[in-house]
């Protein structure tokens, strides 16, 4: 270390400025993810039956595109699909103007468009109506109840390279980054379209669909990285200079953020990883979380002042006093993050893994490159960690109450937490992503208008086939299919069922000359219709719900813009209802898009309770090997637990659902509030060995002489996780502010419960201390 502090101070830096340099480049390329895969939990079967369902049916992310006028309206949709198709990337438009529907001909069924030209025409309308008498399905998913809101429903096709590699060996394949950009493309060439309709008519154009809600996420992640990162070194430098006033106690810390930041982030951009919602919480988070060894140190060295005249030795003291204190608390934060590393989540496993590499990067920083900085600095003024004003009466107040009341002390804080036991059960999982945007966001309001104004936006998807492997080709089979997806529209919140049986029976209507839409009752009969089917090809609505070599039938179940608390309600009705309706030959397996973000985002909230319980554990274990007492273990409980309960007593309070960003809480606070607690305990057990004559006046010392630093970076960490507050999600802006509240009880339970607890169990203590 000498070596370093010395004659190695210019190469380090040199070394350090380049390596940085290096990292840094990379982190300021870091790419954004647009396509969120890395949200989506390692379920090999769901993933398995996704793509099952996108090759036999084509994507299930379709753009939904509503278009509302008073007058026009058929017009209007008929240009803007025209438009569309022009653009690059569209697969298919359908609406009302382009879509056929069955009618009864001179040699039987026939397709036709269901409003033919010309669509201006005064009786335009009566024309619609008469159609949409014999296709009512169509209402609600084409076309709104009070006939002003008309869909456009556009599908995207595969970038050139990914078509011609679909059958090519997935390393082959186009890169996703290249799929990602494309996706991009088209719903900002869509969106700009829709402004160009409505200046040139007086019409009101919307879109929406999990494309879209996936670009959107992905524009809000790089619109905050560049607000929060900036933001979050404005407050952090006004929180160390309220407290130092001088220029190397903001300077240092800011230093040391950033340089963690770049090695980090540098880091993750070089493994090939790109940011998410999860993700985008890195830097933020990285700033806050590497900024409190960096401050003990450099209040140690503050501490020392003029004592020890010679730098060398002086810095060397610095290190020797805080590396095993700042070693342990590192390591506690770490533990804490690093248990997001077991989730089966991508997006958490790597939040994970890589703030717990942060923590390591800025505590090798921390005593490496701040120590090199200090020899550079002249002699410290101590004077500016005498406590002084509100916050050594503060200070006072919490020594005196913790030695004189601890009962008290204790009580108060079992009381305040005992709310939190009715509370807690209350809190709901459940991850909403059109509401995880704010409500002035144009993907929040278009959603949820056109799932008031049109129909749902949301559908959960059903893969219905024989149980035997054969094609459903029996009138049995779209018999148990009819029931099914009638006892499926009981369900509630769900708001529409689409499957083959509704446009076979329109076919056999149209075939069979009948006023109602019914599915035939001989087998030759529905042999025939599935003759026609295929003659008609795609343009029949029967193979958007059917294969074409019968295997496999989609039901489509339209459910709205619910959470995900309410749509695994509705797939366990599903998978109760499925075995009586379908009877023993069917079988049904519930697939797409939102299923998966529904199973997926429970088993995020599920593991992470269970990982935050591996991190309490190794926390709790580590400070009783750290301290080598199961006294000292149990006592560091106490404190470190009770936050979390009063925080989340705090959410469930305020109705706030645990969801991916609120369920982390535990995780990455835990190992932070640990610090203050293995700090106190450090500087408690060095008053003592100088011969203080009790454990009531060694607490008196200790909270009094580390007391300052402690709320300080207390604050510094309260701040700096409230700056996310600036972001544009509402689970990371309550990852954020709760993060933060739960380091302000932490602190408090630090000042005044940790303490309380040493003086009621003295005898304990006392032996600890003298072994």
């Amino acid at each position: 270390m000498k070596w370093l502090l010395t004659k190695g101070r210019l190469p380090f830096l040199v070394l350090l400025f380049f390596a940085t340099a290096a990292l840094g480049y990379r982190a300021a390329g870091v790419a954004v993810e647009i396509s969120n895969e890395s949200m989506n939990a390692r379920d090999d079967s769901i993933v398995s039956m996704r793509e099952r369902l996108r090759t036999q049916f084509g994507d299930d992310e379709d753009l939904l595109i509503t278009v509302t006028a008073h007058e026009d309206l058929l017009p209007i949709v008929a240009r803007f699909g025209t438009r569309l198709l022009e653009i690059p990337g569209v697969r298919s438009v359908e609406s009302l103007t382009n879509f056929e529907h069955a009618v009864p001909g001179r040699a039987g069924a026939q397709l036709v468009p269901l409003v033919r030209p010309p669509l201006d025409a005064a009786d335009a309308a009566a024309r619609l109506e008469a159609s949409l008498a014999r296709s009512p399905s169509l209402v609600g998913l084409l076309i709104s109840e009070d006939r002003r809101t008309a869909a456009i429903i556009v599908q995207s096709r595969q970038p050139p390279q990914a078509e011609k590699a679909e059958q090519a060996p997935k390393a082959e394949q186009a890169p996703k980054a290249e799929k990602d950009l494309h996706a991009a493309r088209l719903i900002d060439a869509v969106r700009a379209l829709g402004d160009e309709i409505e200046r040139s008519t007086a019409a009101t154009v919307r879109v929406t669909g999990l494309a879209v809600q996936k670009h959107d996420v992905a524009r809000f992640v790089a619109h905050d990285q560049a607000v929060l990162i900036p933001a979050a070194v404005v407050v952090i430098g006004i929180v160390l200079w309220a407290f130092y006033r001088t220029v190397a106690a903001v300077v240092l810390p800011l230093a040391v953020t950033g340089l963690t930041l770049a090695w980090t982030i540098g880091s993750y951009a070089t493994a090939g990883f790109a940011l998410n919602t999860v993700t985008s919480l890195l830097p933020p988070v990285i700033m806050v979380i590497s900024i409190a060894t960096t401050v003990h140190v450099y209040s140690a060295w503050l501490s020392v002042g003029a004592a020890i005249a010679a730098p060398l030795e002086r810095v060397l003291a610095v290190i020797d006093a805080m590396r095993f204190p700042c070693l342990f608390t590192s390591l506690t934060t770490a533990i804490g993050l690093a248990s997001l590393g077991l989730s089966d989540t991508p997006a958490v496993a790597l939040f994970g893994a890589f703030s717990a590499l942060g923590v390591l990067i800025s505590f090798v920083l921390s005593f490496t490159f701040v120590p090199v900085a200090l020899m550079f600095l002249g002699p410290p003024d101590s004077a500016s960690l005498e406590g002084t004003g509100r916050l050594a009466r503060v200070l006072e107040f919490a020594a005196e109450i913790s030695t004189q009341r601890p009962r008290l002390v204790v009580a108060c804080a079992m009381v305040l937490v005992l709310p939190a036991l009715f509370l807690i059960p209350t809190i709901r999982s459940n991850t909403d992503l059109v509401r995880f945007l704010l409500p002035s966001a144009e993907l929040h309001q278009d959603t949820l208008w056109i799932d008031e104004h049109l129909g749902p936006t949301s559908t959960l998807d059903v893969l219905v086939e024989r149980a035997d492997g054969g094609p459903l080709t029996g009138i049995d089979d779209f018999e148990s299919l009819a029931r099914f997806a009638h006892e499926l529209e009981g369900i509630a919140d769900v708001r529409r069922v689409l499957s083959p049986v509704d446009p076979l029976a329109a076919l056999h209507a149209a075939e069979a000359g009948l006023d109602a839409p019914q599915l035939p009752d001989h087998p030759a009969d529905l042999d025939y219709l599935f003759e026609l089917v295929d003659m008609f090809d795609d343009r029949s609505a029967v193979s958007r719900f059917l294969t074409a070599d019968r295997s496999a039938a989609r039901v489509s179940v339209g459910v709205g813009a619910i959470g995900t608390s309410r749509a695994v309600g509705v797939l366990s009705e599903i998978e109760r209802l499925a075995p009586s309706s379908l009877g023993p030959s069917l079988r049904a397996t519930a697939t797409g898009a939102f299923h998966q973000v529904a199973v997926g985002s429970q088993r995020i909230v599920r593991d992470q309770v269970v990982m935050f319980g591996v991190a309490l554990v190794l926390v709790v274990f580590l400070i009783g090997l750290a301290f080598r007492s199961a006294t000292i273990m149990f006592i560091a409980l106490v404190p470190n637990v009770i936050p979390l309960l009063a925080s989340a007593a705090v959410m469930a309070a305020m109705k706030i659902d645990l969801s991916t960003g609120t369920a982390m809480i535990a995780s990455v606070v835990i190992g932070l509030a640990a610090d203050d607690t293995i700090h106190y305990l450090a500087r408690f057990r060095r008053e003592y060995s100088r011969g203080v004559d009790s454990v009531e006046a060694c607490v008196r010392t200790t909270t009094l002489g580390t007391g300052r630093i402690l709320t300080m970076t207390s604050l510094v960490l309260t701040f700096g996780f409230w700056v996310g507050a600036l972001g544009s999600f509402t689970p990371t802006i309550y990852f954020s502010l709760f993060s933060g509240l739960t380091m302000l009880f932490a602190l408090a339970c630090d000042l005044l419960v940790l303490p309380a607890c040493l003086v009621l169990l003295r005898g304990r203590v006392e032996q600890w201390t003298q072994a």
